[in-house]
């Protein structure tokens, strides 16, 4: 949602680049808690992988939100631009990736493969056993996001960018646990969002003593967003196949991606503009006596 708000927050409510940032993250907590109740209703939200997430997301979130205020306008638009513009293969090709990531090294088999079925059922030539083990096997491969450093990893990066970029993280995090795990498209929207909540808050609280976010702005921005997330995670995405929403969200991060940094430069040219007319105007203020 923030890759939407901030461009409209910047060019229909003139808010400064900074001001939209701030102003963005603080509606992203009503997005990410309204759009994980949809994905969790649908039982696509692992609660078990959410607490590293959330717990390093936290801190670097505050530390993002401080550094977007060391930053200038246009840079922080540029970074902006460039960032969604690399986001959109990342999502084009995460299925060759991942087949890359988790390809069999030095010819061994892949985790997935069975060379000896008796073994799974237990049946002759098995120790009985086989089964359980087995069991064990698959629930490692197909869920690695019991690893808790590799989950807090994830928050960490994604809480960074939520900080620095006033957005909700996803547009990495959703990448990142495709890639690092063996979650389907949807669950890792649905551990996305969930997972933004909390380091949204403590970023948004740096924002607001900043002065970069502005509560009678994001408040209803919050409502809207909030609406909006549990109507598509409800009702829109549950009837949409993951390659579809694979490719339109590539799509969406291009174009906007390329939007905002061609906008990029006019604002560092407005910014030069209104330091040059103050100038001229203290230049040419008489004196007092």
């Amino acid at each position: 949602g923030g890759f939407v708000a901030i461009p409209l927050l910047t060019g229909w409510l003139r808010l400064t680049q900074h001001q939209a940032h701030g102003t963005s993250l603080g509606a992203v907590c009503a997005t990410g808690a309204a759009g994980a109740a949809g994905f969790a209703a649908a039982g696509q939200v692992d609660w078990m992988a959410l607490p590293p997430m959330v717990v390093a997301g936290m801190v670097t979130s505050t530390l993002g939100a401080k550094a977007t205020g060391r930053l200038k306008q246009s840079t922080l638009k540029r970074m902006l631009g460039v960032f969604m513009i690399g986001i959109a293969p990342v999502v084009i090709f995460r299925d060759q990736l991942l087949e890359y990531a988790h390809r069999p090294v030095h010819g061994e088999e892949p985790l997935h493969s069975n060379p000896n079925p008796s073994n799974q059922l237990g049946g002759a030539g098995g120790d009985g056993g086989g089964e359980h083990k087995a069991v064990v096997a698959t629930a490692a491969v197909e869920r690695p996001s019991s690893d808790p450093l590799r989950m807090a990893a994830i928050g960490a990066c994604s809480g960074f960018l939520a900080g620095i970029f006033g957005v909700g993280g996803g547009a990495v995090t959703v990448p990142a646990i495709s890639l690092c795990t063996d979650f389907t498209h949807k669950e890792a929207l649905g551990l996305s969002l969930a997972a933004m909540v909390l380091p949204a808050v403590s970023g948004g609280f740096v924002h607001y003593r900043a002065g970069n976010l502005l509560p009678a702005v994001a408040v209803p921005l919050a409502v809207g967003t909030a609406l909006g997330a549990y109507v598509s995670s409800t009702y829109v995405v549950q009837n949409v196949s993951n390659d579809t929403l694979k490719y339109a969200f590539a799509a969406f991060m291009a174009t906007l991606g390329f939007r905002t940094l061609r906008s990029a430069t006019p604002v560092r040219q407005a910014a030069a503009n209104a330091a040059a007319r103050i100038s001229k105007d203290a230049v040419q203020k008489p004196k007092v006596k």
